[in-house]
């Protein structure tokens, strides 16, 4: 997915801000192909998802450094990170770089 410059500014400012409004959604029925995990089936994400202040919704996966969408509606935004996270995948193993990174949860 390609995303205009002002989308990835609005994406990257997005992500500099605490997300005191944001929600944990998990993304399924992500298609993980044979290439990524030796089979066919599916693996579910978690995502977080964040009102834009002009509208919309900016998402992202914290299991992929640098794995961003957008959409105008909330199903939109969390279908458009299905497709941004197989593309992630797809570039970072072809880079041979580690597919996804650690998350950990912690209590405050």
């Amino acid at each position: 997915m390609t995303q205009s410059k002002t989308s990835l500014r609005k994406v990257q400012s997005h992500s500099e801000r605490i997300r005191s409004q944001a929600s944990v959604h998990t993304a399924s029925h992500i298609p993980y192909g044979r290439e990524f995990v030796g089979g066919d089936r599916n693996v579910k994400f978690q995502v977080i998802l964040t009102p834009d202040e002009s509208g919309g919704f900016v998402v992202e996966c914290p299991a992929i450094p640098g794995c961003f969408s957008e959409g105008d509606t909330e199903e939109e935004a969390l279908e458009n990170i299905k497709e941004a996270i197989a593309g992630c995948l797809e570039a970072r193993r072809g880079l041979n770089m580690p597919l996804t990174a650690e998350v950990r949860e912690v209590e405050v």
